[in-house]
Protein backbone atom coordinates (compact mmCIF):
# COMPACT_ATOMS: atom_id res chain seq x y z
CA UNK A 1 0.00 0.00 0.00
CA UNK A 2 1.36 3.56 -0.75
CA UNK A 3 -0.74 6.86 -0.75
CA UNK A 4 -2.41 9.66 1.52
CA UNK A 5 -3.98 8.58 4.63
CA UNK A 6 -7.28 10.06 4.04
CA UNK A 7 -9.11 8.05 6.20
CA UNK A 8 -6.94 9.63 9.37
CA UNK A 9 -9.80 12.55 9.53
CA UNK A 10 -12.18 10.36 10.72
CA UNK A 11 -13.07 11.07 14.31
CA UNK A 12 -14.09 7.58 15.08
CA UNK A 13 -10.04 6.26 14.49
CA UNK A 14 -8.76 9.28 17.07
CA UNK A 15 -7.95 6.76 19.22
CA UNK A 16 -6.15 4.56 16.79
CA UNK A 17 -4.07 7.44 15.40
CA UNK A 18 -2.93 7.53 19.14
CA UNK A 19 -2.02 4.25 18.99
CA UNK A 20 -0.61 4.28 15.72
CA UNK A 21 1.30 7.77 16.35
CA UNK A 22 2.25 6.80 20.35
CA UNK A 23 4.93 10.36 19.48
CA UNK A 24 2.40 12.46 18.61
CA UNK A 25 0.28 11.47 21.33
CA UNK A 26 2.77 11.79 24.44
CA UNK A 27 3.64 15.62 22.64
CA UNK A 28 0.52 16.52 22.46
CA UNK A 29 -0.45 15.42 26.08
CA UNK A 30 2.32 17.29 27.15
CA UNK A 31 1.15 20.60 25.83
CA UNK A 32 -2.31 19.86 27.12
CA UNK A 33 -0.60 19.46 30.32
CA UNK A 34 1.44 22.81 29.81
CA UNK A 35 -2.22 24.84 28.60
CA UNK A 36 -3.55 23.67 31.81
CA UNK A 37 -0.46 25.24 34.00
CA UNK A 38 0.09 21.65 35.35
CA UNK A 39 4.21 20.69 36.27
CA UNK A 40 5.94 17.99 35.41
CA UNK A 41 7.34 16.24 38.12
CA UNK A 42 10.46 18.20 38.72
CA UNK A 43 13.84 17.87 39.57
CA UNK A 44 13.76 13.57 39.03
CA UNK A 45 15.43 11.97 35.97
CA UNK A 46 13.29 10.81 33.12
CA UNK A 47 13.56 8.81 30.05
CA UNK A 48 12.01 8.75 26.64
CA UNK A 49 12.51 6.48 23.97
CA UNK A 50 10.75 7.60 20.80
CA UNK A 51 11.00 5.02 18.14
CA UNK A 52 10.44 6.24 14.64
CA UNK A 53 9.51 3.61 12.35
CA UNK A 54 8.69 6.10 9.57
CA UNK A 55 9.32 5.94 6.94
CA UNK A 56 8.69 2.21 6.25
CA UNK A 57 5.98 0.24 4.59
CA UNK A 58 3.26 0.38 4.40
CA UNK A 59 3.96 3.90 2.41
CA UNK A 60 0.69 5.14 4.36
CA UNK A 61 1.57 9.02 4.83
CA UNK A 62 -0.55 11.36 6.80
CA UNK A 63 -2.20 13.09 4.23
CA UNK A 64 -0.80 16.63 4.92
CA UNK A 65 2.59 15.41 4.50
CA UNK A 66 1.54 13.30 1.39
CA UNK A 67 -0.10 16.16 -0.29
CA UNK A 68 3.50 18.12 -0.13
CA UNK A 69 4.54 15.98 -2.53
CA UNK A 70 1.87 14.37 -4.49
CA UNK A 71 2.09 16.61 -7.36
CA UNK A 72 5.73 16.80 -7.58
CA UNK A 73 6.17 13.96 -10.10
CA UNK A 74 9.21 12.80 -8.93
CA UNK A 75 10.55 9.21 -10.03
CA UNK A 76 13.27 7.28 -9.57
CA UNK A 77 16.64 9.06 -10.77
CA UNK A 78 18.83 6.19 -11.73
CA UNK A 79 17.03 3.80 -14.60
CA UNK A 80 17.01 0.44 -14.01
CA UNK A 81 19.13 -1.55 -16.43
CA UNK A 82 17.72 -4.61 -18.41
CA UNK A 83 18.66 -7.52 -18.38
CA UNK A 84 17.38 -7.72 -14.27
CA UNK A 85 19.98 -8.55 -12.26
CA UNK A 86 19.46 -11.84 -11.13
CA UNK A 87 19.32 -11.43 -6.97
CA UNK A 88 16.06 -8.94 -8.20
CA UNK A 89 14.47 -11.53 -9.95
CA UNK A 90 14.78 -14.88 -7.82
CA UNK A 91 13.12 -11.34 -5.02
CA UNK A 92 10.32 -11.37 -6.97
CA UNK A 93 9.88 -14.71 -7.65
CA UNK A 94 9.95 -15.27 -3.53
CA UNK A 95 7.70 -12.73 -1.83
CA UNK A 96 4.34 -10.60 -2.80
CA UNK A 97 6.25 -8.13 -5.31
CA UNK A 98 4.26 -5.47 -7.27
CA UNK A 99 5.79 -4.45 -9.93
CA UNK A 100 5.38 -0.94 -9.49
CA UNK A 101 3.66 1.12 -12.95
CA UNK A 102 4.86 5.21 -13.03
CA UNK A 103 1.59 5.64 -11.19
CA UNK A 104 2.26 3.74 -8.27
CA UNK A 105 5.85 4.78 -8.30
CA UNK A 106 5.02 8.45 -8.23
CA UNK A 107 2.61 7.91 -5.17
CA UNK A 108 5.39 5.60 -3.54
CA UNK A 109 7.71 7.82 -3.71
CA UNK A 110 5.58 10.24 -2.55
CA UNK A 111 4.66 8.87 0.37
CA UNK A 112 8.36 8.28 0.92
CA UNK A 113 8.83 11.62 0.87
CA UNK A 114 5.69 12.84 3.38
CA UNK A 115 6.92 10.08 5.87
CA UNK A 116 10.39 11.68 5.91
CA UNK A 117 9.07 14.89 6.40
CA UNK A 118 6.46 13.06 8.86
CA UNK A 119 9.21 12.09 11.17
CA UNK A 120 11.30 15.23 10.71
CA UNK A 121 8.40 17.19 11.81
CA UNK A 122 7.58 14.74 14.85
CA UNK A 123 11.59 15.31 15.61
CA UNK A 124 11.04 18.91 15.45
CA UNK A 125 8.17 18.85 18.19
CA UNK A 126 10.43 16.65 20.23
CA UNK A 127 13.42 19.91 20.28
CA UNK A 128 10.46 22.41 20.60
CA UNK A 129 8.37 20.54 24.03
CA UNK A 130 12.27 20.55 25.38
CA UNK A 131 12.59 23.92 24.79
CA UNK A 132 9.26 24.68 25.71
CA UNK A 133 9.78 22.91 28.85
CA UNK A 134 13.58 24.89 29.73
CA UNK A 135 15.31 21.27 29.23
CA UNK A 136 17.26 21.71 26.14
CA UNK A 137 20.65 22.19 28.25
CA UNK A 138 20.17 19.30 30.80
CA UNK A 139 18.86 16.83 27.59
CA UNK A 140 20.94 14.84 25.75
CA UNK A 141 19.39 13.43 22.09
Amino acid sequence: DAGPDRAARDPERAQGDRERFPLEAALDERGEREARGEEDPGGKPWTVFASMVAPHFPLIAPEEFYALYADSGVMPTKPVDDPEHPWLAELRRCFVYDNFTDEKTRIALASYYGLVSFVDANVGRVLDALESAGLTETTRI
